[in-house]
């Protein structure tokens, strides 16, 4: 029983000491003061890791989030309108756009979808009315 109970000890430490405690930065302000870009990061060593991005607009509602790998845009990042509502959702890797992109009407329905490759437009978008009827087909 002791054993085990040392076992477990050992991994809760090596788990909680091995987690980077991460932190916000406002790295840029509106002329009223308002947060415009928050990042998240953590220290390593004398480096400064930043891992998330929110890009606010000048009344504070979030415009846009995602993550950060190497400095760039990597992952889904989410666009919003004013209201809140998702406006897009757009895959990158490295900084450029990378699969799958679909960006939505201030109603909620899709406006267009498509896939990017090494940020260009690549094989068939569909865009959307509205209501959700398809207007138009393209491949790239």
């Amino acid at each position: 029983m002791k054993r085990i109970i040392l076992l477990g000890t050992i991994v809760v430490f090596l788990y909680s000491s091995c987690k980077k405690e991460t932190q916000w930065l406002i790295s840029e302000v509106y002329s009223n003061g308002q947060a415009k870009i928050e990042q998240e990061y953590y220290l390593e060593g004398n480096d400064t890791v930043f891992i998330y991005q929110r890009i606010l607009s000048v009344n504070g509602n979030l415009q846009i989030e995602g993550v950060l790998e190497n400095g760039e845009r990597h992952g889904m990042w989410k666009s919003y309108y004013p209201n809140g509502n998702v406006w897009s959702k757009t895959g990158f890797i490295n900084g450029k756009s990378e699969g799958e992109t679909i960006t939505f009407y201030p109603n909620g329905q899709i406006r267009y979808t498509g896939f990017y490759s090494e940020g260009e437009k690549d094989g068939e978008w569909q865009w959307y009315d509205s209501t959700g009827v398809v207007m138009k087909n393209a491949s790239f």
